[in-house]
């Protein structure tokens, strides 16, 4: 198994968020008790599309999980039949699972080409049997009228302080033993970004097994 897999966040609880105000709106959607198309802003590497997937999941009933995960420049490449099973895909959820409000994940939206966005937007105006939920790295880059269709939400970098106590239990688990100072070096590395600091944990790891 891959280290980024073997330690990738199951549910919302494991998710980690810079702010508290952040983590409870996402919490309503991991609930199922807010239903809207999404969109996850953000530097690189802050998980917001691993965010958008465990949230998915949470809302799907026990045993299912979320199968509409895209990238924005696969789907580019034919947009107009990628909305269509999309579409057919949360008709099939609601008929076989019964969950009331499938969702399908777009990662990186901002790379569909401006005439694809309004493509897309199109596609929430007249779609009603599912959500989108999206990520950008850069929220500027993606048009005003298909924000507006969204809760926009930013995902901020994260502080050596919120990363420590998760790199010091993967450590452990890993090694038996932590040495709190050289994570703590090891951490500030990462300069906020999740993706960087896992990265940097499992080389650490590597070289002393």
């Amino acid at each position: 198994m891959r280290f980024e897999d073997k330690y990738a966040p199951r549910s919302f609880d494991d998710l980690i968020f810079e702010d508290a105000e952040v983590k409870q709106k996402l919490k309503y959607y991991a609930e199922n008790r807010r239903h809207k198309h999404l969109l996850l802003y953000g530097p690189p590497g802050t998980a917001k599309t691993t965010a958008c997937v465990v949230i998915a999941n949470q809302r799907q009933p026990e045993g299912t999980e979320c199968l509409d995960i895209l990238e924005a420049s696969f789907i580019a490449l034919d947009l107009p039949s990628q909305l269509e099973k999309i579409e057919a895909g949360w008709i099939a959820q609601k008929r076989l699972t019964g969950v009331d409000h499938p969702i399908a994940v777009i990662n990186e939206i901002d790379q569909l080409k401006v005439e694809q966005r309004h493509r897309l937007r199109a596609f929430i105006d007249k779609c009603r049997h599912g959500f989108l939920f999206m990520t950008t790295n850069h929220l500027a880059s993606v048009d005003e009228p298909l924000r507006d269709r969204c809760e926009c939400i930013e995902v901020g970098s994260l502080t050596s302080e919120t990363l420590l106590e998760r790199a010091y239990a993967i450590v452990q688990s890993e090694l038996g033993e932590v040495d709190h100072v050289e994570i703590q070096k090891l951490i500030e590395t990462a300069n906020g970004s999740w993706r960087d600091a896992l990265l940097a944990i499992e080389d650490y790891v590597l070289e002393r097994k």
